[in-house]
């Protein structure tokens, strides 16, 4: 599924939540577990769809969840129960501004790098751009997957911490965990 986790960081599923409630009590408890300010991001995406915020350091993700009638409730509307499924998907913005930066400056390092080289040694007669570049380039895959492995980590707790609040919230269970 497009903006799911990459395949090179997996991060195990998410839990559901089974709750007694019909999908519109479910929802307006979402929203007021929100207007209290104990949901960040909460937004609703339709009857039976939401999205909230899972911190996760330097990228946040989103925590997508829908509403189904529970499969044991025998009917969604009619007060049967619901599942909410949980899909988390990171938030491209921050780190496209990231990649951003980090092709923004490379060229300026290797700029600033020589002009100070030339300064401070007269005898500094090299092309500074041939050893710059790959010592500069050369790891940002290694940190790149590096950094996505502890925000993956980091938002995937936030995710667990935020169900069992909305477990709370809707009277449900988690299932999965």
């Amino acid at each position: 599924m497009p903006g799911d986790t990459p395949s090179h960081t997996p991060t195990p599923p998410l839990p559901a939540i089974e709750s007694p409630l019909a999908p519109d009590a479910v929802m307006g408890a979402l929203q007021a577990l929100s207007e209290r300010g104990k949901l960040a991001g909460f937004e609703r995406l339709g009857d039976r769809a939401f999205s909230c915020d899972a911190f996760g350091s330097p990228f946040d993700r989103s925590l997508v969840g829908t509403l189904e009638p529970a499969a044991s409730g025998g009917g969604g509307d009619s007060g049967g129960g619901t599942r909410i499924t949980l899909v988390s998907r990171l938030k491209p913005k921050l780190p496209a501004v990231f990649a951003a930066v980090l092709a923004s400056t490379v060229w300026p390092g290797v700029w600033l790098t020589d002009r100070m080289l030339n300064l401070y040694f007269s005898w500094y007669d090299f092309a500074t751009w041939m050893w710059y570049l790959p010592l500069t380039i050369l790891p940002l895959p290694w940190a790149w997957v590096k950094m996505m492995r502890r925000s993956n980590g980091a938002a995937h707790a936030s995710a667990l911490e935020t169900i069992e609040k909305l477990s709370k919230a809707v009277s449900g269970r988690v299932e999965g965990a």
